[in-house]
């Protein structure tokens, strides 16, 4: 006797879900949207003579948190000093904005500014600098700069090599980056102790003593 043909597509057996007890309520499933990468740093570069009698302090770096705190890049060694600041001004439109709120986040700090209340108005800051009166900046000890003062400066060797001007400072954690445009193209000279010798602001030059190796 022939066996019956297989039907195909049905299992054999299909094993049903419980059902939920009366009166019982389905469970929710929370979708929760994968974070968006941060976008890259920006570089460092205020303007040349600060702005509107101002003098750059730090840079948004990007949102913390959900209620509208911003990661802040100091223009400084020593973050602590935000402490003593109780308003700043963002971007070139010198927007004011008192400190409500600060934290600690890596090499950097969180502030909490008035009137930035979601995550996306502190992302629209990334980039933007922070800037405090210049009658409001605190005093920095010797050997400390203003990133803003040293932008445009003119860097010189022992020998008297006129390697260019600083167009921007990069901060790699460990010490502080000189990127100097001139005639030998882009240089990178470290801000340690024994390349950068003598800052002169009211000249505003920088003299250096470049190292072996340091530039092609």
């Amino acid at each position: 006797m022939a066996a019956a043909p297989r039907r195909l597509g049905m299992p054999a057996r299909l094993r049903m879900a419980p059902s939920l007890a009366r009166g019982a309520r389905r469970p929710v499933v929370e979708r929760v949207p994968a974070p968006l990468p941060e976008p890259p740093a920006p570089s460092i570069v205020p303007p040349a003579n600060g702005l509107d009698g101002c003098i750059a302090v730090g840079q948004v770096m990007g949102a913390f948190g959900p209620r509208g705190d911003v990661r802040v890049q100091p223009f400084s060694d020593h973050p602590e000093r935000f402490k003593a600041i109780k308003r700043l001004f963002i971007g070139d439109a010198l927007v004011p904005a008192r400190i409500l709120g600060r934290g600690v986040h890596g090499l950097g700090i969180t502030l909490r500014l008035d009137g930035i209340t979601t995550r996306e108005h502190a992302k629209g800051l990334f980039g933007s600098l922070l800037y405090v009166p210049e009658e409001e900046a605190v005093t920095l000890p010797p050997g400390e700069y203003f990133v803003h003062l040293l932008i445009g400066s003119g860097v010189v060797t022992d020998e008297g090599e006129h390697l260019g001007t600083v167009t921007e400072i990069l901060r790699t954690g460990s010490n502080d980056v000189y990127v100097i445009a001139g005639p030998r193209g882009e240089v990178l000279v470290p801000v340690i102790p024994d390349v950068v010798k003598r800052v002169d602001l009211e000249a505003r030059t920088i003299h250096v003593t470049l190292m072996p190796g340091l530039i092609d």
